[in-house]
């Protein structure tokens, strides 16, 4: 390694980043394609790893381009900050709004209440960001949800729980999982006694341990409590399906596809999704 790294240098970087290629970054800085070549030259340099390949004319960034990318828009978006507080000083306006949505709310719904709010409001700011075009999902793996019972309950001298069993129990829905738990209890024609709703699973089996109902939840959560609660599976099975996010047009390093992988290994040996009882 050898040099030493500076700002110019990292602007020139992103440029190409952003450009796509070497003559892409010169014209948006203004400046020589020789020198675009000579800065990056010198930051791979600094790095001591190359963060492109180039080929018949074409440069790819290498996924530890994009990883070291990264950090340097977090510098970036710093200084874009110091540069709109600065602004926002001078020019005394009272508040910047920073919303991000999804296409059909961003589209028709949100620029229609925007329009009435700033009205009422010259002095706030407005950024609209809607980039879920920018995500891609890729299946993991698919595990059973467990009922999850309190200690000495009734219901845990069986081996599976029928959600029929659970027909007058006081029930402990997930906000987040209701329409699927709903679907999997009305395609029976069951009827459940809904008493708490919550956001979040740890909570569920919190009210659970504290003898207030029973639930169903994912199969990771009820271990951290320990004794206080039983799980078990259920008859017919009520599936959960887990994904990966990943940030498209992303190359995707060695590393990462190694770790999913492992992770994946590691579900379906854990948790096979219809393994033995």
């Amino acid at each position: 390694m050898s040099g030493i790294m500076n700002f110019r240098q990292l602007e020139i970087f992103r440029t190409v980043i952003e450009a796509g290629s070497m003559m892409g970054a010169a014209r948006k800085l203004n400046i020589s394609q020789p020198g675009v070549t000579k800065a990056i030259a010198a930051l791979e340099g600094s790095c001591g790893y190359p963060l492109f390949t180039r080929q018949a004319g074409s440069i790819t960034p290498t996924p530890e381009a994009w990883q070291l990318n990264q950090s340097v828009e977090r510098v970036f978006v710093d200084i874009d900050e110091v540069r709109r507080v600065s602004l926002d000083i001078r020019d005394k306006i009272a508040g910047h709004l920073s919303i991000s949505t999804f296409p059909s709310l961003a589209s028709r719904y949100l620029p229609r209440l925007l329009s009435n709010y700033l009205r009422q409001r010259q002095d706030v700011k407005i950024s609209l960001q809607s980039d879920d075009a920018s995500i891609e999902t890729e299946h993991l793996h698919k595990v059973e949800r467990v009922c999850v019972l309190p200690r000495g309950h009734r219901l845990t001298a069986a081996k599976r729980i029928k959600l029929s069993d659970l027909r007058d129990e006081p029930f402990i829905s997930l906000h987040a999982e209701r329409i699927a738990i709903e679907h999997a209890f009305s395609d029976l024609d069951i009827g459940r006694n809904d008493r708490i709703e919550t956001r979040h699973s740890e909570s569920a089996c919190a009210f659970v341990a504290n003898g207030l109902g029973v639930t169903i939840v994912d199969p990771f959560t009820p271990a951290g409590f320990g004794d206080a609660v039983v799980t078990r599976r259920l008859d017919p099975p009520v599936y959960l399906n887990l994904w990966t996010l990943w940030p498209r047009y992303r190359v995707r390093s060695k590393v990462t596809l190694e770790f999913i992988d492992v992770l994946r290994d590691s579900l379906q040996k854990d948790l096979p999704p219809s393994g033995p009882d």
